[in-house]
């Protein structure tokens, strides 16, 4: 066969063979039309289905889901016929995604409906390499607008893939999942200001521990620990006599400066634990970070900690704000809470642990609703 040009006229020549082709295979003796269709049964022949392919992705290379979107889509059904669109699969991914499986992918809520409502296509129709549905694939891409688009249309919620997950069931797993909150706390030295400790506790939306990670910095020197200010030295130094940094007089310290002097690890290794263990349990820029003045922790972040930085959220959750609104607004409920000396002994972990505690307070006592007393 003789191989085609690509120049304007030879292109134009093509669509009329494959007009020529439908008519041709209408009219035919094994051909058949069901009702409501525009397209044939019989399947076309390689050129045509070279034809559609390349018109069928430079289609969905669209910058856009709008109205020329659609009258490419009419164009393509007109030349083509909706059915073999409907079987139309890309060969060169190893996916072999249908139609459906690409506009739920591109999250094009315009032209799904139109191929659905307009031109019968399924909105169940599975893949081959692990039977998706487009439910599957909206959900995966995060298109949350089409997951509900694909259910308006009629799409089923309770069809397995390849793995037993139905739609509903990883819709669900990943709403819980951008629920999630990320407590974190850091203590750092002052001159210079670098990390020191980190904690990281992952849990649910009402505060069930998913996952924890601690990690103490190396790096600092004895003389720039005992050169920090007072405020680290009554603190970080070790709880008895005996060690590289004795206790201040009568304030036993919580053993910090000690921990960090003996680390080996360096704070990239740290950084790139703290991604995984976010990215294990929490979507992209999804899940807030919480602690008590969590926005101190979450400008060194910006300048130590970058790459971590850029995977959280831009919300935060600051008990210390909201503690403050419930004092100005609800002063009788804030009554409930006791106030008491700090029980924080500034190891980050502990901190965490203070910072769920007040929480689930804060929850139980200012956002529940009050249960009258039998």
């Amino acid at each position: 066969m003789r191989a085609r040009a690509r120049s304007t006229s030879s292109h134009a020549f093509d669509r009329f063979a494959a007009l020529s082709f439908l008519v041709v295979a209408l009219f035919s003796p094994g051909a058949s039309m069901r009702s409501g269709e525009t397209s044939v049964a019989t399947a076309p022949d390689a050129n045509v289905q070279r034809d559609i392919s390349e018109d069928v992705q430079r289609w969905l290379r669209r910058p856009a889901d709008d109205a020329e979107t659609l009258a490419e889509l009419d164009k393509l059904v007109s030349v083509y016929g909706a059915e073999n669109l409907k079987e139309w699969k890309d060969e060169g991914n190893k996916h072999k995604h249908r139609i459906a499986h690409l506009l739920a992918r591109n999250g094009w809520l315009l032209a799904m409906e139109r191929a659905i409502k307009t031109y019968g296509f399924d909105p169940d129709v599975q893949r081959e390499s692990d039977l998706c549905t487009p439910c599957h694939l909206a959900i995966w891409f995060k298109k949350d607008d089409m997951v509900q688009k694909l259910w308006d249309l009629g799409a089923r919620a309770d069809i397995p893939n390849k793995y037993g997950e139905t739609a509903d069931e990883k819709w669900q797993a990943e709403r819980e999942r951008y629920e999630r909150m990320v407590f974190l706390d850091l203590e750092w030295s002052r001159e210079p200001k670098k990390i020191m400790e980190v904690a990281m506790l992952i849990t649910a939306k009402n505060m069930t521990e998913i996952e924890r990670g601690r990690w103490v910095i190396g790096g600092l020197s004895k003389a720039v620990l005992e050169a920090q200010p007072e405020f680290h030295q009554e603190h970080y130094r070790d709880a008895e006599p005996g060690g590289e940094f004795p206790p201040l007089p009568g304030k036993p310290g919580n053993g910090l400066f000690s921990d960090v002097l003996k680390s080996w690890v360096t704070k990239t290794e740290v950084e790139r634990a703290m991604v995984k263990l976010l990215l294990n349990h929490c979507p992209e820029k999804a899940c807030p970070l919480v602690g008590y003045s969590i926005q101190n922790d979450k400008e060194l972040l910006m300048t130590e900690m970058h790459v971590f930085y850029s995977h959280v959220s831009h919300q935060i959750v600051d008990l210390s704000t909201v503690l403050r609104l419930g004092a100005n607004f609800v002063p009788n409920k804030m009554k409930k809470r006791e106030i008491g000396p700090s029980k924080y002994n500034h190891r980050a972990m502990h901190d965490v642990e203070e910072t769920i505690e007040g929480l689930v307070w804060i929850r139980d006592n200012l956002f529940l609703p009050d249960i009258p007393s039998a």
